[in-house]
C-alpha cells in the first residue's frame, strides 16, 4: 500500500461529548447517526479516509454505510490507536 505515505483525513463517529474529552488532532467528528445525512459533505473529502471510534463497534458500522454508498474508507479502530 504505497498510500500509506498519504495524508488521511481521520473521521471520529463517536457522540459530541466523547470527542470533546479526547481525540486526534486534525480528525473531524461525525457522529455514527449523522453520517447519513452528511454523505454529501464526507464525499467532498479529497485525502483517503479513515473512520475511528472509541474501539468498539461503530467504525465497523460507520465503514459499511460509507461503503454501501460508494465512499472509500479504512476502519481505523481506536482513535487511541493514532
Amino acid at each position: 500500500m504505497s498510500k500509506n505515505k498519504r495524508v488521511k483525513k481521520i473521521i471520529d463517529v463517536r457522540r459530541p461529548d466523547e470527542f470533546e474529552k479526547g481525540h486526534m488532532n486534525g480528525s473531524i467528528n461525525i457522529p455514527l447517526q449523522e453520517m447519513g445525512e452528511r454523505l454529501d459533505e464526507i464525499k467532498k473529502i479529497k485525502e483517503p479516509i479513515v473512520v475511528v471510534c472509541g474501539g468498539g463497534t461503530r467504525h465497523v458500522k460507520a465503514f459499511e454505510l460509507l461503503k454501501a454508498n460508494g465512499i472509500k474508507s479504512e476502519k481505523g479502530g481506536s482513535w487511541k490507536d493514532f
